[in-house]
């Protein structure tokens, strides 16, 4: 097991919003880490970051087939629309 300090396969906004910028492909958007050029799969906007970036969790769009959405308490499996 091992640390995955490079964020390619999870990335926290919450005190590193600086390193992320979205990348805009053909039909998705990703989440890029600027610091160590990783597309990390999964995105935790926890903390502050909920508020003071808002608009950050609704432009991201994950296509990977399966993927779970929160709100709150509450799991969908499609994006819910908020």
């Amino acid at each position: 097991m091992t640390l995955d300090h490079r964020s390619r396969i999870f990335q926290n906004l919450n005190g590193a919003i600086e390193e992320v910028v979205l990348k805009f492909e053909k039909a998705r958007v990703r989440a890029r880490n600027v610091a160590y050029d990783t597309l990390p799969v999964i995105i935790h906007g926890n903390g502050p970051t909920k508020v003071t970036n808002p608009g950050t969790a609704s432009e991201l769009w994950v296509n990977l087939g399966s993927v779970l959405y929160t709100v709150g308490q509450k799991v969908f499996s499609q994006p819910p629309i908020v």
